[in-house]
């Protein structure tokens, strides 16, 4: 009996898959179908359906818990659904938990005293209205039409009043995501193939991944992944990589405080290659237009990597080496740059204790980690996790050096920005901690000119 139901609840979860592919996208100009939405969060009611919301403007706003510029939008909603006196609604949608949900509107709540609503646990509209980056915005009319899809770069006061007033010349640029080529770690990403005669004409035959024993490739960027770097005991693999961003792969050795720009740093001499340092990538704008400026920055400057080492262990243990030969070789030879760790006195963001007052000390049993942008819950862990987790929101300062010289586990929850650094340590104080700027010498990737380069 059991086997019977085991096989009915695959053969369920089959249909349902293949029912969601089905699904027919919504473009616009087309009506909204009538979806119930689930799970809602901070609402006056826990479900809804999209005719409940006619006579309104209704903004879907496609969203997740680790998108910053997803958190980052709702201060300013909350604020336009006031000004318009809720005439307009956003809805916030995400396909991830109601519980985990919950945990992070809470923390932007007490960070910032708004209650953002959101749907949970959706499916149907991300299969309805169908995107690659986040945040991605839905624009109902009254009458249950979709009248635009757009990024966050349209949402403002000016767009949100002709769509209320409904004219028929009311149009917004279309969100278009980039293409972009997914890679699988799990197989090869760049090997080429063997060009072979059959039959008179010239076939391309890929190499089996069974034969390939040790190769690396550098290519142009070229569209191939979003970015990031993802590795396994003996291969590497970096797509949409800056110089700078292959360099601390390589030298970072996959360490997690290496991982952000604030870790370079560039002592080159010839102007000309200037552009590759990805500092250039802070200082653009946030939305669509940023996003633009960032694609072509990467088209003329971006790089794929790819290594993979036999299986046994000393070459395994050597392929973060072999990624910086490779670098220093090729990058070298033709901008006349390498690559290296090296000590160096520079700014820094200093962490010290301001009270020898015990209040940090952990209370619990079970380690727990959470939070956003606005704020972070953690308990049970090591103060070092504490200064990883900040590495992130403060990558635009100095990098973080710990000199609080704590040993135990610790408990903290800071409600606030933490890339806002007067905000930062106004709660850190709470618990006797401080960041302040100081000179210190610490090992930093420097990026630097061959000498006698020629």
């Amino acid at each position: 009996m059991k086997k019977i139901i085991s096989i009915l609840i695959s053969f369920n979860l089959i249909i349902s898959a293949k029912s969601q592919n089905s699904i027919k996208e919504i473009i616009i100009g087309d009506k909204c179908p009538d979806v119930e939405l689930t799970n809602i969060i901070n609402y006056k009611t826990t479900k809804a359906r999209i005719s409940d919301f006619k006579g309104k403007l209704l903004i879907l706003d496609f969203w997740a818990t680790f998108c910053v510029p997803c958190i980052g939008m709702f201060p300013k909603t909350d604020s336009l659904e006031k000004k318009f006196d809720h005439r307009v609604e956003f809805m916030p949608v995400t396909s991830e938990r109601k519980e985990d949900v919950s945990f992070i509107l809470d923390r932007i709540k007490k960070a910032k005293n708004i209650s953002v609503t959101s749907a949970t646990g959706d499916t149907i509209l991300n299969a309805l209205f169908r995107h690659t980056y986040i945040p991605h915005y839905v624009w109902i009319n009254s009458e249950g039409k979709v009248i635009a899809i757009t990024g966050l770069g349209e949402i403002n006061i000016v767009n949100i009043q002709r769509a209320l007033e409904g004219g028929t010349d009311f149009q917004l640029p279309v969100k278009i995501d980039a293409p972009e080529i997914s890679v699988d770690i799990r197989k090869p990403v760049f090997v080429v193939s063997n060009p072979i005669k059959k039959e008179n004409e010239i076939q391309l035959q890929k190499v089996e991944e069974k034969n390939l024993m040790y190769y690396s490739v550098l290519t142009k960027w070229g569209g191939i992944g979003s970015g990031g770097s993802r590795r396994d005991s003996f291969r590497i693999v970096a797509t949409r990589n800056s110089i700078g961003g292959l360099y601390r792969t390589a030298l970072g050795r996959a360490q997690y405080k290496y991982i952000f720009m604030n870790s370079t740093l560039w002592d080159v001499k010839d102007s000309s290659i200037s552009h590759f340092n990805d500092e250039l990538l802070l200082a653009m704008p946030t939305g669509p237009a940023g996003q633009s400026l960032k694609t072509n920055w990467f088209n003329e400057n971006g790089f794929n990597y790819e290594l993979q080492v036999p299986r046994l262990m000393e070459m395994r243990q050597k392929k973060f080496d072999i990624m910086a030969e490779d670098l220093n070789r090729y990058f070298g030879a033709l901008y006349g740059i390498n690559g290296k760790i090296e000590k160096r006195k520079v700014k820094c963001l200093v962490m010290i204790r301001t009270s020898n007052e015990e209040k940090l000390k952990t209370q619990g049993v079970v380690a727990e980690r959470m939070g956003t942008q606005f704020g972070w819950s953690l308990k049970n862990v090591p103060l070092e996790v504490l200064i990883n987790d900040l590495r992130r929101p403060l990558q635009m300062f100095p990098p973080l050096v710990d000199e609080t010289a704590y040993t135990g586990n610790i408990d903290i929850e800071l409600n606030c920005n933490l890339s806002k650094l007067d905000e930062l340590n106004r709660e850190l104080g709470r618990y006797g901690l401080q960041l302040i700027e100081a000179e210190r010498e610490i090992d930093m990737i420097v990026i630097k000119s061959i000498q006698n380069q020629n």
